[in-house]
């Protein structure tokens, strides 16, 4: 089918079924792009352009073997990773937000503190700020 790239864009039935599908290929086409582009500097002996990343040192190291250092291993390895850290936020952030709807006390009370806190026309608080807020 044409114009639709297979390693970033579901098929046109996933997308029908499960539409939030499509972040999971573009985040599985990102990581395999940096994993083949990482590849490709060390067979050329190419600096990293930016940091180095763990992918780097995957591929060089001698006490994997070589079927654990291929690029679609390291790809689906990537993935796992930044889905997984992704997901375990995501279900907190969740959690303490039902926690926090569920009870009319602890709303209202962070309300209160973040309203006392924070002035209406603020600019968004500082770090610093919002660690001193004893409720929060």
């Amino acid at each position: 089918m044409a114009g639709i790239n297979h390693e970033t864009d579901p098929p046109p039935l996933v997308r029908k079924i499960v539409p939030n599908l499509a972040s999971l290929f573009l985040l599985t086409g990102k990581v395999r792009e940096k994993v083949d582009q990482v590849q490709a500097d060390l067979v050329d002996n190419k600096k990293p352009d930016g940091q180095r990343t763990i992918f780097h040192d995957l591929f060089t190291n001698d006490s994997l073997i070589p079927e654990e250092r291929t690029p679609e291993r390291l790809a689906a390895e990537g993935v796992g990773i930044v889905s997984a850290g992704s997901m375990t936020v995501a279900h907190t952030l969740s959690v303490i937000s039902y926690h926090i709807i569920a009870n009319p006390d602890i709303l209202s009370r962070l309300r209160d503190e973040l309203a006392n806190a924070l002035p209406i026309n603020a600019s968004a608080p500082k770090w610093g700020r919002l660690e001193q807020l004893p409720y929060l």
